[in-house]
């Protein structure tokens, strides 16, 4: 009969009593000359086996460790590496001051920068190649939806850095597109018919590995269901915990979000700032926005690549034609019919694999013809614009649907910012009391013109040269309605010039 002895975790099968205890023995050895190895170990040896040192693209010290699962990137110099450290060497059996500690990690934060590698590290959505993209799931493990241009599937590891966050939560896992394919989200958005292709459109482009990205608007009074909306959105795109924050103060918190985020969604603005209006237009397009690395030290961090955003209001918030011209403007009606939230986010937690599913197949289309599509008059975005027609045909849609309803979308957009701008409806007044196509005269001149033809101070500018900035930054608006705007400097003056070219 066989016999089972069970003694500090291990388990020793068959044999007679000696047999048992000479095994017993072996194995307590073995395991003290392990424990006499890893302590005589080299601690920088011994960190080195389990994290993977390097720098990022913007020369950020960072360690690849396992962590809950899952590869995590952590940055060498900040509070989770040191807790990571700490709890390896415990479990390693070294023991180490917290002096020492400190030394050796500045001592990986040199190989890092001085002789690591140095790799890309992308959020949520990388381009792997010419024609690939790579969207991390963000689960429990390193699985990532690889798209190309001959289709996508679910891959167990991931080919490409991937950053995530504390906040970081996992994207729905894509399966194939039910027979409603993405019109299967119109249930769940209070939405007009004709803005939904660009709801869609805007899905489309955050899951583009490069920007520039529009900026998605939902705007309505309350009760319109804008917040579940943006919810919605951004769960399929880049889900997580407390997605909708309120706008940052400054630049520095904004490009601080933005290292942590794939989407900067935004909820119940009740104006933006001409600063943090410029800063939202170059978060879109990657103009550049700069920070100190993670509270650390002062060495300036600038962060160029470009976030797809969401932002939630009941007033106007495109109100600087700059910020109006990169925005996808939705106006949501009264909520008909309503459903309780948690009802409706249960059933879209049903669909949402599908449709899912279903975009991701629109990606496959547009890596496949992207270079083939041609829109003539390209708008506003026009790489956004060639992006999404290309996808079309992979939703079922046909070509020039999104484009289509962007364009009318902008219309009534730039019909709407030209009335409300305080400048831009006095040119052409001013211009029929001048009795012709052209004004011509120096901008103070110009300023006690406009300023005798309106009532209010509100947003008029204050003095002739933020006059002059101003008709600078309506300049769209105002070629948009037929009028042209320049200046021409002599040697005595510089002359403004109002002309009607249509």
């Amino acid at each position: 009969m066989s016999d089972e002895t069970k003694n500090d975790n291990v388990v020793v099968l068959g044999g007679t009593t000696d047999e048992v205890e000479r095994k017993k023995a072996e194995h307590a050895k073995s395991k003290e000359d392990a424990r006499d190895a890893t302590t005589s170990a080299d601690p920088l040896m011994c960190v080195m086996r389990f994290a993977h040192v390097f720098r990022d693209d913007r020369g950020c010290p960072l360690a690849a460790v396992r962590r809950d699962g899952r590869t995590q990137l952590l940055d060498v110099g900040g509070r989770p590496f040191k807790l990571w450290l700490r709890r390896m060497l415990l479990d390693a059996g070294l023991q180490m001051t917290r002096g020492e500690q400190r030394d050796l990690r500045e001592q990986l934060e040199g190989i890092a920068l001085f002789t690591g590698s140095a790799e890309r590290v992308f959020t949520r959505v990388a381009g792997t190649t010419e024609d690939s993209i790579c969207i991390d799931l963000g689960t429990s493990t390193d699985d990532a939806a690889r798209v190309t241009s001959r289709g996508w599937q679910v891959v167990p590891a991931s080919p490409m850095r991937f950053t995530t966050s504390a906040g970081t939560l996992p994207l729905p896992r894509p399966e194939a597109a039910c027979y409603r394919g993405v019109d299967g989200l119109r249930s769940f958005l209070n939405l007009r018919g004709q803005d939904f292709p660009l709801a869609i459109g805007w899905l489309l482009g955050a899951l583009r590995p490069r920007g520039p990205y529009p900026i998605l608007i939902l705007q309505g009074e309350q009760g319109t269901g804008k917040s579940t909306a943006a919810r919605i959105l951004t769960s399929l795109v880049d889900p997580r915990r407390a997605p909708l924050r309120t706008l940052p103060r400054t630049e520095r918190d904004l490009a601080v979000a933005a290292q942590h985020a794939h989407v900067l969604s935004y909820d119940n603005l009740s104006g933006i700032s001409a600063a943090m209006s410029d800063a939202l237009c170059r978060a879109s397009t990657g103009g550049g926005l700069s920070t100190r690395r993670l509270h650390t030290d002062s060495n300036e961090v600038v962060l160029e690549a470009s976030r797809p955003i969401i932002a939630t209001g009941i007033d106007e918030i495109a109100t600087r034609p700059d910020l109006a011209e990169r925005a996808i403007l939705l106006r949501l009606p009264v909520v008909q019919g309503r459903v309780d939230e948690k009802t409706l986010m249960r059933e879209f937690e049903k669909a949402a694999p599908s449709i899912f599913g279903s975009i991701l197949d629109g990606l496959v289309a547009a890596l496949a013809r992207i270079d083939s599509v041609t829109i003539d008059e390209l708008p506003r975005m026009a790489d956004f614009a060639r992006w999404v027609t290309a996808a079309e045909p992979g939703l079922g849609w046909p070509e020039g649907t999104i484009v289509g309803a962007y364009r009318k979308m902008q219309a009534e957009q730039t019909l709407d910012s030209f009335s409300e701008d305080p400048v831009a409806p006095l040119i052409p007044r001013l211009l029929g009391l001048a009795g012709g196509d052209e004004w011509a005269g120096t901008a103070s001149e110009l300023f006690d013109a406009l300023k005798k033809m309106t009532d209010t101070t509100h947003g008029f500018p204050r003095a002739p040269n933020a006059l002059t900035a101003h008709l600078g930054r309506i300049a769209p608006l105002l070629r948009a309605k037929g009028y042209s705007f320049r200046s021409e400097r002599t040697q005595a003056m510089r002359k403004l010039i109002l002309e009607r070219s249509s």
